[in-house]
């Protein structure tokens, strides 16, 4: 997790990142074909139907692969196949609005799931910028993971009541972060699903006031100048039946992540969180299913690199902050038929506390709704392009046009 003042910059990106440390980069909707469409509903009337289906399905997989039975063949050339690109917006009261673009290019490296290289920005007319690039890539044999990358912004923030403390702020903030996660699977792709390795990330971070005042409340608070790097290992379980279409299993990451701070403010050098994230799909008749759930708790961590709402629309990042951080949010995912268009629906509850006996206030709750429509730019991999509108409380909003599912 980056730090606070570096949230809002990835706010003006998250139309096109997700998140700046995911397993993977992108997420999709349900392809348009027949192996990978919902199965029946295990309704009472039509439970034998449901149970040919599902045995269907699995004499159609190639269970030399795996449990991820991803589009194998060879990448096409031209746009929709070996490449996308599409424009991203995200607008909403406290970043204003800001636009962009997002390009996918897809490599295959052997018989593995195909692997991604991504690259774009976003600009506000708050005159904050965005740019990153980022790869995943898959190889021998799906038993390898490896996701690397750079994000740069700027940013120019401007608070009416920081923190809640009814203080006006008005600052310049630039960041650079850089992350490194490897995954390696504990066996054959035909015998496991579990996964081990190791993450690291580079955050550097500069802050300053626009005013005196400013200034020096930045000071005070020890938000001036940063930099830190984490290291850690991680352990998952993946077992959805596509890794960018999935429609049925499951998708669990269990992250350790250790900071150093060489120049610490309070000569506490070393902090760390731990993060949970959980990802469930199952299929109906019309739509999938798709929960999604998150925890973070951070211990000894400075201001700076606490807890905020980063993976839950309609809420700004980095507005909200504190230790610890849990939310759950479902979403159902409704093709529209065998074409490329689609909606979904979603709501969740987050949920940002320093203590458990915060769970007992109201104020530490932040729940949200929305749904949208979405678009599949290549039917191989099972691309989208997403606009949507989500609600909060306390005038909390967003419209997003973005690549990509929201989580996945």
């Amino acid at each position: 997790m980056i730090p606070r003042a570096a949230y809002k910059l990835v706010g003006l990106s998250s139309v096109a990142l997700p998140c700046l440390l995911p397993p993977d980069v992108l997420a999709a909707p349900p392809p348009s074909t027949e192996a990978a469409a919902p199965a029946q509903p295990a309704s009472s009337s039509e439970a034998s139907r449901d149970e040919d289906a599902d045995a269907v399905l699995e004499k159609k997989k190639d269970h030399t692969l795996g449990s991820q039975q991803d589009d194998r063949g060879p990448i096409g050339k031209g746009f929709g196949k070996r490449w996308i690109a599409t424009p991203t917006v995200s607008s909403n009261p406290k970043l204003s609005t800001s636009f962009g673009a997002t390009a996918i290019v897809f490599l295959r490296l052997d018989d593995s799931v195909a692997s991604t290289v991504a690259m774009g920005g976003a600009y506000s007319v708050t005159n904050s910028w965005t740019a990153f690039g980022f790869g995943r890539f898959n190889f021998h044999h799906d038993t390898q993971r490896v996701t690397t990358g750079a994000f740069r912004g700027h940013a120019a923030n401007s608070y009416d009541n920081f923190m809640d403390q009814g203080i006006a702020l008005e600052s310049t903030s630039n960041v650079l972060a850089a992350p490194l996660v490897y995954s390696h699977r504990l066996g054959e792709r035909s015998q496991t699903d579990w996964w081990a390795g190791a993450q690291f990330l580079y955050v550097k971070l500069d802050q300053e006031g626009q005013d005196p005042t400013s200034s020096d409340l930045i000071s005070s608070l020890g938000l001036e100048n940063s930099d830190a790097f984490a290291f850690g290992p991680n352990v998952s379980f993946d077992s959805r039946d596509n890794t960018n279409a999935p429609t049925r299993g499951q998708n669990l990451l269990l992250r350790v992540s250790l900071w150093v701070q060489p120049q610490p403010d309070d000569n506490t050098p070393f902090f760390g969180a731990y993060q949970a994230n959980y990802s469930y799909y199952h299929p109906f008749k019309y739509a999938v299913l798709a929960a999604y759930a998150t925890a973070r708790f951070t211990f000894s961590a400075p201001l700076i690199f606490q807890s905020s709402l980063s993976d839950f629309r309609a809420y700004t990042v980095g507005e909200q902050i504190a230790q610890n951080t849990m939310s759950a949010q479902v979403e159902a995912r409704i093709p529209f038929g065998k074409s490329r268009f689609g909606a979904a629906v979603f709501g969740g509850v987050a949920t940002l506390f320093n203590d458990f006996s915060d769970w007992g206030k109201a104020s530490t709750y932040y729940p949200m709704g929305g749904g949208g429509l979405r678009f599949t730019i290549s039917k191989q991999q099972g691309t989208i392009i997403r606009l949507e509108y989500a609600q909060g409380v306390s005038g909390a909003r967003g419209i997003y046009l973005a690549m990509g599912q929201a989580f996945q």
